[in-house]
Protein backbone atom coordinates (compact mmCIF):
# COMPACT_ATOMS: atom_id res chain seq x y z
CA UNK A 1 0.00 0.00 0.00
CA UNK A 2 1.55 3.19 -1.13
CA UNK A 3 1.05 7.12 -0.16
CA UNK A 4 -0.78 7.63 -3.26
CA UNK A 5 -3.35 4.63 -2.64
CA UNK A 6 -3.77 6.03 0.68
CA UNK A 7 -4.13 9.50 -0.02
CA UNK A 8 -6.84 9.18 -3.09
CA UNK A 9 -8.67 6.57 -0.94
CA UNK A 10 -9.38 8.84 2.00
CA UNK A 11 -10.04 12.03 -0.59
CA UNK A 12 -12.58 9.67 -2.38
CA UNK A 13 -14.47 8.60 0.88
CA UNK A 14 -14.77 11.97 2.66
CA UNK A 15 -15.99 13.24 -0.97
CA UNK A 16 -18.72 10.73 0.15
CA UNK A 17 -19.34 11.93 4.02
CA UNK A 18 -21.19 15.36 2.51
CA UNK A 19 -24.12 13.37 0.58
CA UNK A 20 -24.54 10.74 2.74
CA UNK A 21 -24.55 12.91 5.69
CA UNK A 22 -27.47 14.89 3.90
CA UNK A 23 -29.24 12.15 2.40
CA UNK A 24 -29.33 10.67 6.10
CA UNK A 25 -30.51 13.96 7.25
CA UNK A 26 -33.41 14.73 4.92
CA UNK A 27 -35.03 11.07 4.97
CA UNK A 28 -33.77 8.81 8.34
CA UNK A 29 -32.82 11.69 11.33
CA UNK A 30 -34.19 15.35 10.04
CA UNK A 31 -30.89 16.43 12.25
CA UNK A 32 -29.86 20.16 11.90
CA UNK A 33 -27.10 22.33 13.26
CA UNK A 34 -25.11 20.35 15.96
CA UNK A 35 -26.40 16.74 15.71
CA UNK A 36 -25.63 17.41 11.68
CA UNK A 37 -22.17 17.62 12.02
CA UNK A 38 -21.95 14.96 14.66
CA UNK A 39 -24.04 12.79 12.73
CA UNK A 40 -21.29 13.77 9.46
CA UNK A 41 -18.49 12.89 12.15
CA UNK A 42 -20.20 9.36 12.84
CA UNK A 43 -20.58 8.65 8.97
CA UNK A 44 -16.77 9.58 8.05
CA UNK A 45 -16.01 6.96 11.09
CA UNK A 46 -18.26 4.44 9.82
CA UNK A 47 -16.80 4.92 6.16
CA UNK A 48 -14.14 2.77 6.03
CA UNK A 49 -15.42 0.12 7.83
CA UNK A 50 -18.39 -0.33 5.07
CA UNK A 51 -16.17 0.12 2.62
CA UNK A 52 -13.98 -2.69 3.25
CA UNK A 53 -17.10 -4.93 3.74
CA UNK A 54 -18.59 -4.49 0.42
CA UNK A 55 -15.14 -4.19 -0.87
CA UNK A 56 -15.40 -1.04 -2.59
CA UNK A 57 -11.29 -0.94 -1.59
CA UNK A 58 -8.55 -3.21 -0.93
CA UNK A 59 -7.03 -0.18 1.40
CA UNK A 60 -8.52 -1.35 4.56
CA UNK A 61 -8.32 -5.41 4.26
CA UNK A 62 -5.15 -5.30 5.83
CA UNK A 63 -5.96 -2.45 8.41
CA UNK A 64 -7.25 -3.36 11.82
CA UNK A 65 -10.19 -1.91 13.27
CA UNK A 66 -7.79 1.01 14.86
CA UNK A 67 -6.29 2.08 12.01
CA UNK A 68 -9.93 1.96 10.03
CA UNK A 69 -10.66 4.79 13.10
CA UNK A 70 -7.50 6.70 12.06
CA UNK A 71 -8.66 6.60 8.66
CA UNK A 72 -12.46 7.64 9.55
CA UNK A 73 -10.33 10.68 11.49
CA UNK A 74 -8.82 11.34 8.50
CA UNK A 75 -11.50 11.42 6.07
CA UNK A 76 -13.70 12.90 9.13
CA UNK A 77 -11.39 16.19 8.79
CA UNK A 78 -10.81 16.26 5.49
CA UNK A 79 -14.74 16.38 5.12
CA UNK A 80 -15.75 18.08 7.64
CA UNK A 81 -13.58 21.51 7.09
CA UNK A 82 -10.09 21.53 8.54
CA UNK A 83 -8.53 22.43 5.17
CA UNK A 84 -10.12 26.02 5.69
CA UNK A 85 -8.26 28.84 4.05
CA UNK A 86 -7.29 30.85 7.46
CA UNK A 87 -5.47 27.10 8.38
CA UNK A 88 -3.47 26.92 4.86
CA UNK A 89 -2.83 30.75 5.06
CA UNK A 90 -0.85 30.14 8.61
CA UNK A 91 0.55 27.10 7.10
CA UNK A 92 1.79 28.18 4.20
CA UNK A 93 2.93 31.85 5.99
CA UNK A 94 4.70 29.08 8.52
CA UNK A 95 6.77 27.49 5.47
CA UNK A 96 7.76 30.82 3.69
CA UNK A 97 5.64 30.69 1.00
CA UNK A 98 4.42 34.11 -0.63
CA UNK A 99 0.47 34.58 -0.64
CA UNK A 100 -0.07 37.73 -2.78
CA UNK A 101 -2.58 40.39 -0.70
CA UNK A 102 -6.22 40.27 -1.59
CA UNK A 103 -7.42 43.91 -2.59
Amino acid sequence: MDLLTIVTTIIWLATAVVPLSELISTYITKAGGTWARIQSWVVAFLLPFAAQYFGLTNMFVDMGWILRLVSGLLIGLTANGIFQWSWIKTVLETIKFRIPKQA
